[in-house]
């Protein structure tokens, strides 16, 4: 057993949530550490801004010691004690006998932020095909705790809406946030986009893994939310695309981003 302990959860993590944080390590020789800030590994933290993110909730306080190095791709993986309860379930592959239990907030395990970003992606995609089949907006809305940024979240949340004036006020909101990432994206553009995602995101397709064009090989890289799926002849390269759909991704540390 090693003297290493986490001692707080960064972001503090909602028990309506169910993703990814930040984490603070107090190493063997006292010094305190930030792990699963993308870009930034093992950040240094004083204990003052410490206690500062505590006092303003910005953090939720742990205490618990683990028995092996900590790796500098590892994330919190959280699950929040209310989603598990709305979600009726918790979700495929969460590895439970890993999970280290937070009293009334929820529970979190330590891992790779590319396995915990595949949970959260198969979680999302196989609840957004319910909605969308059953037309269930509480669970488009249970998304939104999971990846509410993501186009495919929002998607099913336009799909599953029945009150025209709430999709427009949606519609009005995600229009604004696109604005403020610098996207020109307009109300038609929105819908379209959401329209050909969910028309096409669950079609039953086959990819392989592999793709030979004249004399080129190229390899699956990623497949969108709506279904199409991307090739490229340098896998390892600084990878971005744009989909037919009007989503554009970057590869970011092993896990496809939306930008």
């Amino acid at each position: 057993m090693t003297d290493t302990y986490i001692i707080a959860l960064l972001d503090r993590p909602s028990s309506r949530s169910f993703g990814m944080v930040p984490f603070v390590e107090r190493r063997t020789d006292g010094t305190l550490r930030i792990h699963g800030l993308q870009g930034r590994p093992n950040q240094p933290l004083l204990e003052n801004d410490l206690e500062q993110l505590l006092q303003d909730r910005s953090a939720l306080k742990v205490d618990i010691q683990v028995d092996t190095p900590i790796p500098d791709t590892f994330v919190a993986g959280w699950l929040g004690v209310r989603f598990d309860s709305e979600a009726g379930g918790v979700p495929l592959g969460i590895p439970l006998d890993k999970c280290y239990t937070v009293v009334e907030e929820g529970r979190f395990w330590l891992d790779n932020r590319t396995l915990v970003q595949q949970f959260m992606e198969q979680w999302v995609k196989e609840t957004a095909k319910s909605a969308l089949e059953t037309k269930d907006a509480r669970l488009a809305d249970l998304m939104t705790w999971v990846m509410p940024d993501s186009s495919l979240t929002r998607a099913v949340i336009y799909a599953t809406r029945r009150n025209e004036k709430e999709k427009q006020e949606r519609l009005t909101w995600w229009l604004r946030l696109e604005h403020d990432m610098g996207r020109k994206t307009t109300k038609k553009e929105l819908i379209r986009r959401f329209k050909y995602i969910t028309k096409h995101a669950f079609v039953p397709s086959v990819y392989p893994l592999t793709a030979v064009s004249s004399t080129v090989t190229q390899f699956l890289c990623h497949v969108c939310w709506c279904g199409e799926a991307f090739y490229t002849s340098e896998p390892n390269s600084e990878l971005k695309y744009s989909c037919t759909c009007g989503i554009k991704w970057y590869l970011n540390e092993g896990s496809w981003i939306e930008f």
